[in-house]
């Protein structure tokens, strides 16, 4: 438990990098106005350090479900891997989309875009996760083959 919490703590420099980029955002998708409208409530202290902490927190919290579901691959049978991963990713995502929708913490623009950047991220987690089960299953199959031709 203690590795997977370690490994997730890139988490949190990735939240904000990714909240960073959706102000930029704001800037090619909407309007000059609505970029500065944006960027001025960050001159509060208190609303920069809430939505940097908030989404810190969300992006760690989704690091953990990726190592999570990393471990419970390796370490036991499919369909339980499966249900777990789906039922922690669920409960999470209920958590992260109430952070990334609450009005007192991000506008309406900018917790839009983080919801987008979310998943995003998601899908490119499960790619990736594809690639990975790809590659691991044409390896067994090389080695079996090898095997079968030693018989």
């Amino acid at each position: 438990m203690k590795k997977i919490l370690k490994k997730s703590l890139v988490g949190f420099a990735v939240g904000v990098t990714i909240l960073m980029m959706t102000y930029i955002s704001v800037y090619f998708i909407a309007d000059e106005t609505t970029f500065d409208a944006e960027i001025n409530q960050l001159h509060n202290i208190t609303t920069l350090i809430t939505q940097i902490v908030a989404i810190g927190i969300t992006y760690y919290l989704v690091f953990v479900s990726f190592q999570f579901g990393l471990i419970l691959r390796e370490e036991s049978k499919a369909e339980k891997c499966v249900f777990i991963t789906l039922l922690t990713v669920s409960v999470l995502a209920i958590i992260i989309n109430y952070v990334l929708l609450n009005k007192h913490i991000y506008s309406e623009n900018i917790g839009t875009l983080n919801v987008v950047a979310l998943v995003v991220i998601y899908v490119i987690g499960g790619i990736y996760a594809m690639i990975i089960n790809a590659k691991e299953n044409k390896c067994i199959k090389k080695i079996n083959q090898k095997l079968k031709e030693k018989s």
